[in-house]
């Protein structure tokens, strides 16, 4: 039952942080967005960050985010934005784009997001789920697994 709270929260944490994003960054937002928010934060954060080895360091799971978060945003686009037509986004006039949809400019702001997503997501899973807390080597860009330094 811990974890079902512990993803619930995760979902509703990244809704509203996606949310409040939008809303600093380009002043509106859509309802919609508070769902797709909460499942990149919840794909990315969770998933991708519990799955990976913590060798393979924050700047790659980033990357691997922020490719997560690009592949939810294609169909999400296709649904809201072509499909229903509620025009929440609009990539068309950026270079290096598909479709409107996607662009390679958002898949880097994307990888800084997913970068946040996993430093929140590992502070929630140590305060909510009480694991191990995490501890950045941030020279050589990877986590350090406690258990495994200290054995």
């Amino acid at each position: 039952m811990k974890t079902f709270w512990c993803v619930f929260d995760m979902f509703v944490y990244g809704g509203l942080i996606y949310c409040l994003i939008e809303l600093l960054y380009r002043g509106r937002t859509h309802p919609s967005m508070y769902a797709v928010g909460g499942l990149c934060f919840l794909l990315v954060g969770y998933c991708v960050n519990r799955f990976l080895p913590w060798e393979l360091g924050l700047v790659w799971q980033a990357i691997i985010g922020g490719v997560v978060i690009t592949l939810i945003e294609l169909p999400a686009g296709f649904i809201l934005n072509i499909w229903l037509k509620l025009g929440v986004w609009d990539y068309s006039s950026l270079r290096f784009n598909f479709m409107g949809q996607i662009s390679a400019e958002y898949f880097l702001k994307w990888v800084v997001v997913a970068a946040f997503a996993i430093l929140l997501m590992d502070f929630l899973l140590w305060q909510r789920k009480g694991e191990q807390r995490p501890q950045y080597t941030w020279f050589k860009w990877e986590k350090k697994n406690l258990a495994v330094a200290s054995a």
